[in-house]
């Protein structure tokens, strides 16, 4: 970690030495299952080197679509640890199987068998707490005060946009206010009619022809009470997105910002958002925790019936 700054200085991130630790003796045990892993590591750092890497991965993955838009190589670091993780799950399956075996060959004295598999429990169990807190020390120097830090200002008022400041992120919820300078290493579409200090975030393209006034916001809900002398469009400065809905009215794209054609009249307009690619990957998540959950009691029921 380096003196200056937590995010950017050297060794900003770390998966810790025990879990390398545990990760070679995997590989010194010759578990075969420790190979896709370790394969996985080497491509990944490399990846994470950017450019300036020996295989010149990260410039072949920036030349495919999707994924070429990834643009800092330093977020392989997150799945070189997840890797890591497993290798050290796998030492210390690897070191427990050992320790099991010398147990088994010592049956015929029961006693000793039992206390010798208790023995290899909290050998285990140690090792596990081991490694959970030495990354749990490594980072609280650099976590210590920044959950608990508070706002230099505090405001009950209702959500508006502002410039904001990508560096003070904390800064803005805390005075009710959505930060239009965001630090994002994913590029993403925003619309150049963006405003920050709006006396109203809702209004409507043509203020003569009616009025408009918020019930209440939320991040994924908005409900707006509308009077139209005319039909006109409601525009909300925020960036348009399929995942939003409108209760009333036509849903569109005003020069990237998300508006509303409506109708004459009174409305209730209740924009809600929900991005069907979200659905799908919290499916694909639950599929895959019933899946290991599966595989976990099949692999516990073939074991008690051994």
């Amino acid at each position: 970690r380096g003196e200056e700054t937590w995010y950017q200085g050297v060794g900003s991130t770390y998966s810790g030495v025990v879990a390398l630790a545990l990760g070679v003796l995997a590989v010194a045990l010759r578990d075969k299952r420790v190979i896709i892993p370790v394969v996985g590591l080497v491509l990944l750092f490399d990846m994470a080197t950017g450019t300036s890497d020996f295989l010149n991965i990260f410039p072949v993955i920036k030349s495919l679509p999707v994924i070429g838009n990834i643009r800092n190589p330093y977020r392989a670091t997150v799945f070189i640890a997840l890797l890591l993780s497993l290798c050290a799950g796998m030492g210390i399956a690897g070191l427990e199987h050992g320790l099991l075996g010398l147990v088994r060959r010592l049956r015929e004295r029961r006693r000793l068998s039992v206390c010798l598999r208790a023995a290899v429990f909290c050998l285990s169990s140690t090792v596990a707490v081991l490694l959970v807190f030495d990354v749990a020390s490594y980072t609280h120097g650099g976590l210590d005060g920044v959950l608990g830090l508070r706002s230099a200002m505090t405001l009950e008022q209702p959500f508006r946009q502002s410039v904001g400041n990508r560096w003070y992120a904390h800064v803005w919820p805390a005075a009710g206010l959505g930060s239009l300078s965001c630090f994002e290493e994913q590029a993403f579409f925003q619309s150049p009619r963006l405003r920050a200090d709006l006396e109203q975030e809702e209004y409507l393209a043509d203020h003569r022809v009616g009025s408009v006034e918020r019930v209440s916001w939320s991040p994924h809900r908005i409900e707006l009470d509308v009077a139209l002398e005319k039909p006109t469009t409601l525009v909300v400065n925020q960036n348009h997105h399929r995942g939003w809905h409108a209760s009333t009215g036509r849903l569109a794209s005003l020069d990237g910002l998300l508006a509303v054609h409506l109708p004459a009249g009174r409305h209730a307009v209740v924009l809600t958002f929900l991005d069907p690619l979200v659905v799908i990957g919290a499916a694909i998540s639950l599929l895959t925790l019933l899946g290991l959950a599966g595989c976990g009691i099949l692999a516990w029921r073939r074991r008690r019936a051994v």
